[in-house]
């Protein structure tokens, strides 16, 4: 399967670019950019497309005018057929290409000029599977948060910028896709183990402030969401592209961030909570302070007896499952150490700028994930230190029983090699 990103609108309209798995398209107007648009409010350097694991991600570079999805700004998105993209005054699309029939799938919203900020066009058609075009929110309040502008689009939900109406605290809302909740009673347990995180102060570990289901609109449609505090940074995948030298991160670095979650992990144990999606999109590394933090910690359990088909629809997860342990590829229980092989496997994309596994097939990722031996990343990057080459090799053991066995004990080995490398983790 391909994709292809098509102009719809602006100078180079009717140009289209196409990407297979494992490609990323970087659009711009400079020489650097595979685009090279005719439009001169784009930014030299102005976004990417990645097409990995089934899925599209949209990031900004950091341009100068924003990059849009739907009318709403973002920095980071999921995107499909029927979205709208915008950088500076060119509207871009995104169809899919099957590989059986090489047949152009149309997008299911058609380009729509005038869409207002507040939300997208009046005559959006409906998402099969669920209302996923939250954008409409925007200058709403929710409970008493004012929702300012889109953050970020998630697997389960679209994250927003908000304010407290009352205290003006800038806050990040999450809100659920409303097809995510069968029933009034899910919802109601996903917001009651919401605020059980209420208590949880930590330092690597993104807060909740509150959660609840709010009625909304002429249709009288509930939203289930939660608040919780708003952390301006980057996602760990963000930093690695950002800082990292030829897409890998300082493995000093990456191992400050290795401490600090396997705090957020500590906590997670004795609190008896598996988080089950570590991946490098759930570490936050704040622009202001050294505390990187752990998001999303609680959604997984929250979730539980949620529509889990519209959660784990193919495209929509695939990306992260080269983060998954190998029971958890098998569907067996698991505990708090498929978390550990995930941070393994998030701290490896760190230090080598790849998964331990990769495969454009899903069987042959999961055959890999359950049977094959990562190489090491001193492969990749020699100056790794090789006592905490040791600890990332040792959280990626096939069994759990051969990792350690809890976020203490791997807590007390990062000590020891910090304490030998000379390097202090606040």
């Amino acid at each position: 399967m391909q994709i292809q990103v098509v102009v719809v609108e602006g100078p180079d309209q009717g140009r289209q670019f196409s990407l297979s798995p494992g490609q990323e398209l970087t659009i711009g107007r400079g020489l650097q950019s595979q685009t090279q648009l005719n439009d001169p409010s784009v930014s030299r350097l102005h976004c990417t497309i990645t097409f990995q694991g089934g899925r599209a991600t949209l990031k900004d570079c950091g341009s100068g005018s924003g990059t849009m999805v739907n009318d709403a700004a973002i920095t980071e998105a999921v995107v499909g057929p029927g979205d709208r993209i915008t950088v500076g005054d060119t509207h871009l699309a995104i169809t899919i290409v099957s590989s059986a029939n090489d047949q152009t799938i149309a997008p299911k919203r058609a380009a729509a000029a005038t869409a207002t900020a507040a939300g997208p066009a009046a005559a959006t058609p409906a998402v099969p599977g669920g209302n996923r075009n939250l954008s409409s929110l925007v200058g709403t309040v929710l409970h008493k948060y004012q929702i300012d502008t889109t953050h970020i689009r998630g697997n389960t939900g679209t994250i927003f910028r908000a304010r407290h109406v009352e205290s003006d605290q800038v806050v990040a809302v999450k809100v659920l896709w409303p097809d995510l909740m069968a029933n009034d009673d899910q919802m109601k347990r996903f917001v009651r183990a919401m605020k059980t995180m209420r208590t949880v102060n930590h330092p690597h570990i993104v807060r909740i402030l509150t959660a609840g289901i709010t009625e909304l609109g002429a249709t009288g449609e509930n939203f289930c969401w939660f608040a919780m505090e708003f952390v301006d940074g980057f996602s760990l995948k963000q930093l690695v592209k950002r800082v990292g030298t030829a897409g890998m991160l300082d493995w000093e670095h990456a191992f400050r961030i290795a401490v600090q979650m396997a705090r957020a992990l500590e906590v997670a144990y004795e609190r008896g909570i598996v988080h089950r999606n570590l991946t490098p999109e759930n570490i936050i590394v704040p622009r202001s302070h050294p505390h990187a933090k752990l998001a999303d910690l609680m959604l997984a359990k929250a979730l539980e007896g949620a529509a889990r088909d519209q959660i784990t629809r193919q495209g929509e997860l695939l990306g992260d499952i080269v983060y998954m342990s190998p029971e958890r590829t098998r569907g067996e229980s698991i505990d708090h150490r498929s978390d550990m092989y995930s941070l393994g496997a998030t701290l490896y994309f760190a230090l080598t700028g790849q998964p331990p596994f990769e495969a454009l097939a899903l069987p042959s990722l999961i055959s890999q994930i359950q049977d094959d031996e990562p190489l090491p990343p001193k492969t990749f990057q020699l100056s790794i230190n090789d006592a905490f080459q040791d600890v990332v090799l040792t959280l990626l053991a096939k069994s759990p029983d051969d990792r350690f066995e809890n976020p203490t004990r791997l807590l007390s080995e990062l000590s020891r090699v910090g304490k030998f490398a000379g390097i202090e983790v606040p």
